[in-house]
């Protein structure tokens, strides 16, 4: 079993919501998430 401690989420810049969302559960379930800020991110 996977604990959420042993996982990191990372999201880069795309197109739509779904990985926002996706980011958001895992978070919502103790993983450690790291999101691209606007400034970096060649699509926004």
């Amino acid at each position: 079993m996977v604990h959420p401690d042993d996982i990191v989420a990372i999201l880069l810049t795309g197109m739509g919501e779904d990985g926002a969302q996706g980011l958001k559960k895992l978070r919502d379930h103790g993983v450690l998430t790291i999101a691209q800020d606007e400034s970096s991110s060649t699509v926004f």
